[in-house]
């Protein structure tokens, strides 16, 4: 499968295979992202969409596109924040897939019925499924999920 940059119809990433590229060019600590082969950096970058749809991030300021002036003066919308925003995110869990994998959360702990036990010693714990650099980009736009309790 092919990699289908936002806006166009069917799309499955934020951002183009070249920007990708791009952006790691300019990362200490990016060679896992280099060194990997052409179609699984792809691969990647495609999974790693899927798993930002997973995250209930607010997409609704993809229709705001009212102009503002940020601190630096330049302008910018909040759909062109968003959609940047997403672009970092989805490259920086791509990066986590390449260096763990989709299934990274691993169990610290194993019981049978107490007669085995096993568990991890601390410093052994695992990456979990989505990068901490994508969470933190994306921090702002992440829907809380909550649940009513209803009587």
């Amino acid at each position: 499968m092919s990699v289908t940059v936002y806006p166009t119809s069917d799309y499955n990433s934020w951002i183009s295979y070249i920007d990708t590229c791009r952006y790691f060019d300019s990362h200490i600590d990016a060679d896992t992202w280099h060194s990997a082969p052409q179609n699984l950096r792809e691969a990647a970058l495609i999974t790693a969409f899927h798993q930002l749809q997973e995250l209930a991030v607010d997409l609704s300021d993809l229709r705001n596109e009212i102009s503002f002036e940020k601190a630096d003066g330049s302008t910018t919308t909040p759909k062109d924040e968003l959609v940047n925003a997403l672009k970092r995110g989805q490259c920086e869990q791509a990066l986590h897939i390449l260096r763990h994998g989709i299934y990274s959360s691993e169990i610290n702990r194993f019981s049978l019925g107490g007669l085995l036990s096993v568990s991890l010693n601390k410093g052994e714990t695992s990456p979990g499924d989505y990068s901490e650099r994508c969470l933190s980009v994306l921090h702002s736009y992440i829907q809380v999920k909550t649940v009513a309790k209803v009587r």
